[in-house]
């Protein structure tokens, strides 16, 4: 069918212009100069509205994936085969402020770059170029959220790994996933020592159980990533609750959706809360002002108290 135009409405003035990869986007599926982003109200003398491809969590439609089919054809990469020794891990490391508040990303990376993955940042690339470097990858990892949405720009028959950063599951991207007909392996990295939401600006990736499992299954080389010793666990205790105070303040940050996740993120929290209990419940200082508070002193007390009574029943029995 030929249109003379592709209509796209937005709520502000200020988001009629195209650019950016949004304007490579269209410009490399040959229809930029149909698309026009109007913000004011239009008469047009034909309209036709199309099918819904995908609206989360209702329809998952293999027709979405075909502008991104089409845009792989346009950069020449469709039909590409994998390259066995390409494997890419797409990170958050890059990103403004991120070492900040994505706890122990570099420790991320760095277990993927051991194990012969190549760390690339997508918001460095123009989309040609992600495309092209993304085609024959054997194997594509990437955190959870709107960085594995790339997926749609992959090659289909490539392996593909989710590093999960939150307990909510996200739908969005399990309807990519039915679309892509791919099913990639998930695995858990993160711990949220107290409640948050999954769109919380701040994460704590982690060597879990469910890591270590992944590890030891796929023979990967693990050089101390993550360290684990009772300092290393307290820092980052302390890094995840500054954070948590400075973004959020006391919010429990719980929204409607997120109550069929109920269940994962209670026992995301358990779990969590088991790996850094002496600080959690106050058997050990998180902060020197802690040495102060009514918890660690009644524990400190109660810890003494067993003690003398040990003693004494050892003096006792001789």
């Amino acid at each position: 069918m030929n249109v003379d135009a592709i209509l796209f409405f937005a709520e502000d003035a200020r988001l009629t212009d195209l650019n950016g990869n949004f304007e490579e986007f269209f410009t490399l599926l040959g229809i930029k100069d149909k698309v026009k982003i109007c913000h004011d109200k239009v008469s047009v003398e034909h309209l036709f509205v199309p099918d819904t491809a995908f609206e989360h969590p209702k329809i998952y439609s293999k027709g979405f994936y075909s502008v991104f089919d089409a845009l792989r054809r346009k950069c020449g990469v469709a039909g590409r085969c994998l390259n066995e020794n390409k494997k890419l891990f797409l990170t958050r490391s890059q990103l403004p402020h991120a070492e900040k508040f994505d706890i122990n990303i570099k420790e991320l990376d760095r277990l993927f770059a051991d194990n012969g993955f190549e760390l690339i940042s997508p918001e460095k690339l123009s989309l040609r170029e992600f495309v092209d470097k993304v085609s024959d990858a054997k194997c594509v990892a990437s955190i959870s959220g709107t960085l594995a949405h790339n997926f749609l720009f992959c090659n289909k028959e490539s392996e593909f790994i989710i590093v999960e950063r939150t307990a909510a599951n996200n739908e969005y991207q399990v309807g990519l996933n039915l679309i892509m007909g791919i099913r990639p392996t998930y695995i858990d990295a993160f711990r949220i020592p107290l409640p948050q939401s999954a769109v919380d600006p701040f994460h704590l990736f982690s060597k879990t159980g469910q890591m270590i499992a992944f590890i030891r299954d796929k023979g990967w080389i693990d050089n101390d990533t993550f360290p684990a010793d009772l300092n290393a666990r307290a820092r980052e205790l302390r890094q995840f609750m500054r954070i948590r105070r400075s973004r959020i303040a006391y919010e429990m940050r719980f929204f409607e959706w997120e109550l069929r996740e109920a269940i994962c993120i209670a026992e995301a929290c358990s779990e969590s809360q088991r790996y850094y209990e002496p600080w959690i419940v106050g058997k050990k200082p998180l902060h020197f002002s802690d040495t102060f508070r009514r918890p660690f002193i009644r524990n400190l007390a109660k810890q003494m108290f067993l003690r003398v009574k040990g003693w004494l029943s050892c003096l006792l029995k001789r």
